[in-house]
């Protein structure tokens, strides 16, 4: 089920992020599985969860050694 970002970030932090905050974790995709806009607001499914810049980095690099395995079969 899709929830408000807001409320999203009230189930999963204490204190929950500011709504900057939130708007800079979408636009550079820490969040996953991304949200959507709404209208005017975001709404994300309720199970997603944050994915730091690091960890988005790791997830690259593997993205591209499995490319690589996968073109050598």
């Amino acid at each position: 089920m899709k929830i408000l970002i807001t409320e999203w970030a009230v189930r999963n932090y204490s204190p929950p992020p500011s709504s900057a905050q939130l708007k800079t974790w979408i636009k550079t995709g820490q969040i996953f599985p991304a949200p959507e806009k709404v209208g005017r607001n975001w709404m994300v499914d309720e199970n997603s969860s944050r994915m730091p810049n690091v960890m988005l980095a790791d997830i690259e690099h593997l993205s591209e050694r499995a490319r690589a395995i996968l073109k050598s079969i």
